[in-house]
């Protein structure tokens, strides 16, 4: 419930400041992980494409906040500036990581000032190149089957199925194929991997029902 729960944490900071001042919100598309094995239950997919480029910028577009990369600068997806990571955990930034950080939110912010428009910055999607195992492999496998979503895919909010316990998912695309038992529940949030006319391929984000279908 990554999505459902920042924009709670989102709403709650605005009503504290509120009605004194109205704030300013930025995101942050957080530094990759270098070594995710060995520091979270979590696939690299998730971390260094879908999060970053993904889900944070939707989260951002839908709350008008702004957005500002962090992720690229100390190395992107490729991972390529392992020197500004700490040498133990490669997840905290080094002294060079932290400048890194600070320059880059220096920036964002003073042309927030000078242009009066929140930043928008998303990093770049991965290459297929970032997902081969160099060492650095998914927690879970790097076998393992998870549909992945294409570059710029839409997020969907499943709004049907409040009477009738959810919508129907399938198995495949055909009209014919087999209907999974447990159904799509209303307020899950889906990413699109294809879209055809009438049907959509998903991975769910958040919500109850199938992961996929």
């Amino acid at each position: 419930a990554f999505v459902k729960d920042l924009s709670a944490i989102v709403a709650a900071f605005v009503r504290v400041r509120a009605p004194a001042a109205a704030p300013t919100i930025c995101l942050f598309a957080p530094p990759p992980v270098y070594k995710i094995r060995a520091n979270c239950n979590c696939l690299r997919r998730i971390l260094h494409d879908q999060l970053p480029c993904q889900i944070l910028p939707f989260v951002a577009k839908e709350l008008g906040l702004g957005l500002v990369d962090t992720f690229t600068p100390l190395g992107g997806a490729e991972l390529t500036k392992r020197a500004m990571m700490d040498p133990l955990d490669g997840v905290h930034p080094a002294e060079a990581g932290s400048s890194a950080i600070a320059q880059a939110v220096s920036s964002a912010l003073s042309a927030y000032v000078h242009k009066n428009k929140l930043p928008f910055q998303v990093p770049p999607h991965p290459t297929a190149e970032a997902y081969l195992d160099d060492g650095r492999a998914d927690c879970y496998g790097e076998n393992q089957e998870i549909p992945a979503a294409r570059p710029g895919a839409s997020f969907w909010r499943v709004v049907g199925g409040v009477e009738t316990g959810g919508i129907i998912v399938r198995s495949g695309c055909a009209l014919g194929s087999v209907a999974l038992e447990e159904r799509l529940q209303t307020g899950a949030e889906l990413i699109e991997i294809t879209l055809r006319p009438g049907r959509l391929h998903y991975r769910k984000l958040v919500g109850n029902g199938p992961d996929t279908g």
